[in-house]
């Protein structure tokens, strides 16, 4: 029997504190497109259900039950969601749409549940948690879940004065009226001895969400990932 109150608490205990559910048929044009054009059958009872961390609530959990792991995170939101929706959502079957080879608009979805705005840095910033989320999964599921309300709060960058990310940036790769400058940001990480490689100065600075930083570990662990990703995208 369908319980969907436990099964969103059930993901909450595991870490996923940041969850979405939507109805593809009334998503924007654009988005609804997408699914389409991928060949996805949009029916009457499916929904689009997105799910995330804020702060670090997922990473004690990772530390403890996924160690050795090539890919924790992607592991542990699959199994999530997989669990959750065939215990307490009656679908055994859902397709997880992210992480995965289907192209999923994660940041258009985010704006949408109100967890993302424009922020300097070319990351989305949450009005709680600062730039410290993460979007885990995304999956369609064939069960009439209750759509969710977005989260209604004014974007956190809109009243901020001093914009202390700008100044931070050692490369000078920010400014508040134009796009995060890539070119000098990548220049920057990859450059010899770099204080940048792992962990980026400006998004430290941001004063949003300081009470849900990721500790110092998770920093590196997500930073050196990244780091790598770009260092393969350099060499080719």
């Amino acid at each position: 029997m369908r319980n969907e109150h436990a099964g969103h608490s059930e993901l909450s205990r595991k870490g996923f504190n940041l969850r979405a559910v939507f109805d593809p048929v009334s998503l924007p044009s654009d988005i609804k497109k997408n699914f389409i054009e991928a060949g996805f059958e949009l029916g009457s009872n499916v929904r689009v259900v997105l799910i995330g961390m804020g702060g670090d609530s997922l990473w004690s959990i990772i530390n403890q039950e996924y160690i050795g792991v090539s890919d924790p995170f992607d592991e542990c939101s699959i199994y999530a969601a997989k669990e959750v929706s065939k215990i307490y959502w009656d679908d055994p079957n859902i397709t997880i749409l992210y992480p995965g080879n289907h192209i999923v608009p994660l940041q258009k979805l985010g704006e949408l549940a109100g967890w993302s705005y424009p922020s300097p840095l070319g990351i989305g910033i949450h009005p709680k948690y600062g730039t410290w989320f993460a979007y885990r999964a995304a999956f369609l599921i064939d069960a009439p879940l209750q759509v969710t309300k977005p989260e209604s709060h004014p974007s956190p960058c809109e009243n901020c004065v001093d914009k202390p990310c700008i100044n931070a940036c050692p490369a000078g790769a920010l400014d508040s009226k134009r796009d995060i400058n890539l070119r000098k940001c990548i220049g920057q990480r990859l450059s010899e001895s770099s204080d940048c490689a792992t962990r980026c100065h400006s998004r430290m600075a941001c004063p949003v969400g300081l009470d849900t930083r990721y500790s110092s570990k998770q920093i590196e662990y997500h930073g050196s990932r990244s780091l790598e990703s770009i260092k393969q995208w350099a060499a080719e």
